[in-house]
This record gives structure tokens, C-alpha cells and sequence, in this order.
């Protein structure tokens, strides 16, 4: 008994020091990041994120890797490469795990950004129909925007019957 007690705290300990290892990686990976980003070297500063939330994806902090693939998505919109960015936004959206309301909204704000960029009202238009369906809490404000966010899209994709009801 005394020996299966010890196997199981080495394991334990093993476990806690490649968690330590592993954040340790994930910080170093950031403050690349960071540094690229503020030096304005996008395609490294999006690499070293992208880098950093893979490492949290295999540690199983999804929700902390949702935020860090946010940063990517932020960088590609930096760019002005507003398809990379969407892409990034679909890759969150498959994460397993549910979405923080707070980052839903924001998500949803940079979509209609990048679909406003590429023309393309109908994603625009999925995208805020997704949110509002989803009944994320919203401010007055923001619900008030979204609205006109869909009635917006509704027009600009020729879609006069359903602008008419958002």
C-alpha cells in the first residue's frame, strides 16, 4: 500500500512540474508574441500566439486557448487579412466547451467586421442571428446594435423581407 501511495504522489509530482514546464512555454510564447505585435512583426507576433494556445489546447485549458487564438484573430484584422481572421474565429467556435459570454460578443463584433470587409452580408447577417438566438445577456446598447447590425445585413444581401422584421 505505502509504495502505490508513493508511485501515485511521484506521479502527481511529475504531473505538476510538466504542468509548470508547459506555462512556462505558453509565457514565454506570449511575451514573443507581445513584443512582436508592439514591434508590428504581425506574422511572428500571430505565430508565437497561435504557438502559446496549442500549448494550452494539450494542457486542457481551452477557455484560456479561446482567448489567446483571440489575439491571433486580432492580429490577422490588424493585417487587414480578414478571411485568416475569420478562419481563427472558426477554429473557437469548434473548441469543445462553451463560449464565455463576454467573448461571444466580442467574437461576433470582429466577425461582422471581417464579413463587412469581404462583402459578405450573409455571414454577417449568421453571425448576429447566431448571437442574438444564442440569448447571450446584452446591455440595451449593444442588443440595440445588433439589431440594426442584422437589419443592416438583411439589406445589404438583398434580403428586404427579413431587414423589414430585424
Amino acid at each position: 500500500m505505502k509504495r502505490l501511495v508513493l508511485g501515485l504522489c511521484c506521479l502527481l509530482f511529475l504531473a505538476q512540474a510538466a504542468f509548470a514546464e508547459s506555462m512556462k512555454d505558453v509565457e514565454a510564447a506570449m511575451q514573443k508574441g507581445e513584443t512582436a505585435y508592439t514591434e508590428s512583426r504581425f506574422d511572428d507576433a500571430a505565430q508565437d500566439f497561435e504557438q502559446a494556445a496549442d500549448i494550452l489546447i494539450k494542457m486542457k485549458q481551452v477557455d484560456n486557448a479561446r482567448a489567446v487564438y483571440g489575439n491571433v484573430a486580432v492580429v490577422r484584422m490588424q493585417q487587414e487579412r480578414w478571411q485568416d481572421a475569420l478562419d481563427v474565429y472558426a477554429k473557437i467556435h469548434a473548441l469543445p466547451g462553451k463560449i464565455a459570454p463576454h467573448t461571444l460578443v466580442q467574437m461576433t463584433k470582429n466577425t461582422v467586421v471581417c464579413a463587412e470587409k469581404l462583402h459578405n452580408y450573409a455571414l454577417k447577417a449568421e453571425a448576429v442571428s447566431k448571437l442574438l438566438d444564442a440569448k447571450v445577456p446584452l446591455s440595451p446598447e449593444d442588443k440595440l446594435n445588433f439589431m440594426a447590425l442584422l437589419g443592416d445585413a438583411y439589406k445589404e444581401a438583398e434580403m428586404y423581407g427579413l431587414a423589414c422584421q430585424a
